[in-house]
């Protein structure tokens, strides 16, 4: 169009998702040793599944909207039965019950981007509009604001800094930072703005370093 391009895409995926159910006592969960031996010789139910991905991007000269659907059809995965002889509380059994299935969750996310004349420099923003659930029911629901400079020379870096919120679950929130160098090299870190203390020490409750290779064409 006159305005702008509008792009759309479907992106198809194939899993092989393999799940399992390990019981340990509370007083033993420190002993990490045992845990990951029960772990490994714990049995894994294994099915595959087909989904879908669809995104549909709006791009202007001096602004870009997009809006995407993972998992389209939700596929459903079992975990083995676990043994409840032990159990006798209502609460822990009714939680056992909870974690029967797996099921990969749809969600909806929103991106937004405005930019100088050149793209030399861009603020962007994503959120997921709906929570959802990961393999260990931890949910999950994020919101980013980057901002960055993008450099049209090899030898200049490009640099860009954010913040992330997770608007379920854990509430943290991350603090963002990456460059990319000779135009196909990234480097990002984040650390969350949250600590907590463990064995008197305080600690930040996540951190990830993330390095990449990108190719234009």
């Amino acid at each position: 169009f006159e305005q702008g391009s509008l792009y759309w895409g479907v992106k198809p995926s194939f899993y092989r998702v393999g799940l399992t159910n390990v019981s340990t006592r509370l007083g033993e969960v420190s002993d990490a040793e045992a845990l990951l031996q029960d772990i490994k010789d714990s049995e894994f139910i294994y099915k595959t599944g087909f989904d879908f991905d669809f995104g549909l991007v709006w791009a202007a000269p001096h602004y870009q909207l997009g809006a995407s659907l993972t998992n389209a059809i939700e596929h459903t995965y079992k975990y083995p039965e676990i043994d409840r002889s032990d159990f006798r509380a209502l609460e822990i059994i009714k939680q056992l019950d909870h974690h029967e299935e797996f099921t990969m969750q749809r969600q909806v996310k929103l991106e937004a981007g405005i930019f100088t004349e050149q793209r030399h420099w861009s603020l962007h923003a994503e959120l997921d509009a709906n929570p959802v659930e990961g393999p260990m029911r931890d949910r999950y629901q994020w919101l980013t604001v980057t901002g960055g400079y993008a450099a049209d020379s090899w030898w200049l870096p490009s640099a860009r800094f954010g913040i992330s919120r997770n608007l379920a679950g854990t509430k943290l929130g991350y603090l963002n930072a990456g460059i990319t160098f000779m135009k196909f090299f990234n480097l990002d870190v984040a650390t969350t703005l949250d600590t907590v203390r463990l064995d008197g020490d305080k600690i930040m409750r996540g951190a990830n370093i993330r390095i990449g290779v990108q190719f234009d064409y």
